[in-house]
């Protein structure tokens, strides 16, 4: 019978000796990194994992050396790779700088339009696309993991949120759940606006 935790959570196993290479350093920096950059407590990582609060702190305290299984379903709940769990700097990026330079604002007849991607396509803690006209892939009704910063940088967008609609013009933003039903499309033939989502891994 597995033990139980204070918070109520049965654990995923107890604690074990220390393997013949020790990885808990690196586990536990990786791990408190990506969970302090997530702004995710322990409770809640234990509530959406079924791992034990007590052994992922365990874990990070590096008095544990759990299973591959118990570390996907960690990594589950962050939203992020096993591997990054096992990196020790929380799966920081290392890509060559991407340099994008300036685009013309181009009309578009009503529906159609392009979209730029602007990041890097290495990045994986989110992606940033520059669109003129309709956003092929916001025209209709979408949903996915992560989150989501749309800014009008030329134009009048509709910006719709499940059952709120929002006019947004040139300068103004709106930062939402991508989780959340939304579709974004412009009021006239001209017009661009800056989407940011991620993370990517998940999108």
């Amino acid at each position: 019978m597995p033990s139980t935790a204070p918070s109520g959570i049965p654990s995923a196993e107890p604690a074990v000796t220390t393997p013949r290479t020790d990885s808990r350093p690196v586990l536990a920096a990786g791990l408190a990194r990506i969970r302090a950059d997530r702004r995710r407590t322990l409770d809640s990582v234990a509530e959406e994992s079924g791992v034990s609060r007590a052994f992922i702190s365990q874990i990070e305290s590096e008095r544990a050396n759990p299973t591959l299984a118990t570390l996907d379903r960690i990594a589950a709940a962050l939203r992020v790779r096993t591997a990054d769990l096992l990196s020790g700097d929380g799966g920081q990026p290392d890509f060559d700088p991407v340099v994008r330079r300036a685009r013309p604002v181009g009309e578009w007849p009503v529906g159609s339009g392009r979209t730029y991607q602007l990041s890097a396509t290495e990045g994986r803690r989110f992606a940033v696309h520059l669109t003129d006209g309709a956003a092929a892939d916001h025209d209709r009704w979408v949903e996915h993991p992560g989150e989501e910063f749309c800014l009008v940088l030329v134009g009048e967008y509709r910006l719709q949120l499940g059952d709120t609609a929002l006019l947004l013009s040139a300068g103004e933003s709106a930062h939402y759940p991508g989780a959340r039903p939304h579709r974004i499309a412009p009021t006239a033939t001209a017009g661009r606006i800056l989407v940011v989502f991620g993370p990517v891994d998940l999108v």
